[in-house]
């Protein structure tokens, strides 16, 4: 959590001030057992400087792996995601099955767009002058 609140976000925000175009933001986020849950730091950063952020145009996607142990692991893992990040629309996100661990253990991807459909709104805006 701290290495995302004073290192990955900030320079990210360093990023998007820049405001190179042609770039993308990724962040991996690889420890299955725990990365879910580290999502909250996600949330509270968006809703600090609102206006800013909206002003933001490099798409931001977060690849975020963790492990299901339910019947219907998309369902599953939908859920403990909507617990974290409330706001998040289910257009922004998408999942996948990465492989079995274990018996009724399953590793799964979720995959987590921000600020795509901005850069899309901006590009139609363009073609369309």
């Amino acid at each position: 959590r701290e290495f995302l609140r004073t290192i990955a976000l900030p320079q990210i925000e360093h990023y998007q001030k820049q405001g190179q175009l042609n770039i993308k933001i990724v962040i991996l986020m690889n420890l299955p057992g725990l990365a879910i849950t580290f999502l909250d730091v996600i949330s509270e950063w968006l809703s600090i400087d609102i206006e800013e952020k909206q002003q933001w145009k490099l798409p931001i996607h977060i690849y975020c792996y963790t492990f299901s142990r339910g019947e219907d692991r998309v369902e599953d893992v939908r859920t403990r995601l909507n617990l974290i990040l409330p706001n998040v629309d289910n257009d922004q996100v998408s999942y996948r099955f990465v492989r079995q661990v274990a018996p009724n253990k399953d590793m799964m991807c979720i995959h987590i767009r921000f600020y795509d459909k901005k850069v899309e709104d901006d590009k139609k805006r363009n073609c369309s002058e």
